[in-house]
């Protein structure tokens, strides 16, 4: 079934950059791997949580971590877009460099069992912890295991756990 939005939301009245403006940030690129990433062109630092450019990103960090992790394949990449007033993804990618034929039983599992909805990414990742000063300062990506083991950073970078692993191995 095909499902064509025209603006969700409602009636775009204020454009430009009397709506889209905020403080200066690095821009994803800046943040994620560089072009080993494909993203958009927003940036999260100084976002709050509800901003889908920022969880939706930390989001796909997670998933494609915890597939790495439970030994589905070397990489993974995860795209997930999102339009401004549906609630639901519209479209959910994953790609992996090896497994090819799991790749879309994963997009399954992750829609039935991965709240990808804007307020169940905000619940899992609790917008209430003041993180930004850590992150700010450490990134928001790359805790080894060791560190992750350090309860203090399971509360600032809770898109870092391998919490999904066990889960994912029954894929196979």
């Amino acid at each position: 079934d095909i499902i064509i939005d025209v603006n969700p939301a409602g009636t775009w009245n204020t454009g430009g950059s009397v709506s889209d403006c905020g403080m200066c940030n690095r821009k994803l690129a800046c943040n994620q791997f560089s072009s080993a990433s494909r993203i958009s062109g927003g940036g999260i630092h100084g976002k709050d949580i509800s901003k889908m450019d920022y969880s939706g990103n930390m989001m796909c960090r997670y998933i494609a971590k915890n597939i790495v992790a439970a030994g589905l394949a070397n990489t993974a990449n995860v795209d997930i877009s999102y339009s401004i007033g549906v609630v639901e993804p519209t479209s959910i990618n994953i790609e992996l460099d090896t497994n090819k034929h799991l790749e879309q039983k994963l997009i399954e599992w992750v829609k039935n069992n991965v709240g990808l909805e804007p307020h169940n990414i905000i619940k899992r990742f609790n917008p209430t912890i003041p993180r930004y000063a850590a992150s700010a300062m450490n990134g928001n990506y790359g805790k080894t295991v060791y560190e992750m083991q350090d309860a203090k950073n399971q509360i600032l970078y809770p898109w870092e756990k391998l919490d999904l692993v066990e889960d994912l191995k029954q894929i196979v």
